[in-house]
């Protein structure tokens, strides 16, 4: 991808702009972020809070937590290497493991990193139920 100076200056004041036109006009706009946006969190910590919905392919959970939670509300992140490769214990337990850092407080929604085309069935069982059973808890 690009380095990080590319990305201040010359994607995120951008990126930024048509974010807050969207949010001008009263929708809210769903930013999908490709490959790993651990360090590039404090950017979209700049966008008003409440207003923003951001997909993450890849990104540190904990991380996005600290600097998101509460800003922003933040779906995605469960590898899809895991739902074709993985095995269904793999499966649940980082189903398990993002859940126990995204859930509390909320601002979280469930969702893989990018659509989901090639998973082994056994996987996609494993993960619906974790998130059915594990995430009420």
């Amino acid at each position: 991808f690009i380095s990080d100076e590319t990305y201040r200056t010359c994607y995120w004041p951008y990126l930024k702009k048509w974010a807050l036109e969207m949010i001008d006009h009263g929708l809210i706009p769903v930013l999908f972020t490709e490959g790993p946006y651990t360090t590039r969190l404090k950017y979209l910590a700049e966008l008003p809070a409440g207003k923003a919905l951001v997909h993450f392919e890849e990104v540190d959970f904990k991380e996005a937590k600290r600097i998101l939670g509460g800003k922003v509300c933040m779906m995605g992140g469960f590898p899809n290497q895991l739902l074709m490769f993985g095995t269904p214990e793999q499966v649940r337990d980082k189903a398990k493991e993002i859940i126990d850092i995204m859930g509390p407080d909320g601002g979280y929604m469930f969702a893989t990193s990018a659509s989901v085309d090639q998973a082994e069935r056994r996987n996609m069982e494993a993960l619906f139920q974790t998130i059915e059973d594990y995430g009420k808890s």
